[in-house]
């Protein structure tokens, strides 16, 4: 038995795929997803991390009415929103190739492991993480329960967006830095 899933059913071309029996649950798929066809490396901190970007956004948006339009009011909504994630902006009508392709290989069962433990509200930043203070890195990455320090943002270090210029980020994990454009 399949469940024949409909992302995107407003858009102009409709994104559907089957996704087999049993599966984790749409917010799992969906976040495993996100973080494998990024196309980041299968390091598991910065996946933790960037997953933990996606879980910051919504704990951020369940209690304002503006992040919530601006992220999205859950997983799915977050992971799925527009120009926010590369896995769902270059794929269209493939997603469904690609979902069936990716199911046996082992760095999407990482990516699976990764997005249950997010959204169970079990991942936290890794304590060998040294954040920007005062444009120095020297803080270890203790951040206890300071959401300021929880990342909403990210993006390679070879890559220069908009909304980024500016900003000061938290951190630089590999070739990737974050950033809390909310706290």
């Amino acid at each position: 038995m399949h469940n024949i899933i409909n992302l995107f059913p407003d858009a102009s071309h409709e994104r559907q795929f089957f996704m087999p029996e049993p599966w984790l649950g749409l917010k799992e798929e969906i976040l495993a997803m996100t973080l494998f066809g990024g196309g980041f490396p299968c390091n598991i901190i910065l996946l933790e991390t960037i997953a933990l970007s996606v879980m910051t956004r919504v704990r951020l948006a369940e209690n304002s009415a503006k992040l919530r339009q601006l992220f999205g009011d859950d997983v799915v909504a977050v992971c799925l929103k527009k120009n926010q994630y590369q896995a769902w902006q270059e794929f269209g009508r493939t997603m469904g190739h690609f979902y069936r392709a990716s199911q046996q290989r082992k760095d999407f069962q990482i990516c699976r492991r990764v997005a249950r433990r997010a959204v169970k509200n079990v991942i936290t930043l890794s304590p060998t993480i040294k954040f920007f203070v005062d444009g120095s890195r020297d803080v270890l990455g203790d951040v206890g329960d300071d959401a300021r320090l929880n990342p909403t943002h990210f993006h390679h270090a070879e890559d220069h967006p908009d909304w980024a210029v500016g900003q000061t980020p938290l951190f630089l994990l590999g070739d990737y830095f974050f950033y809390n454009m909310v706290g």
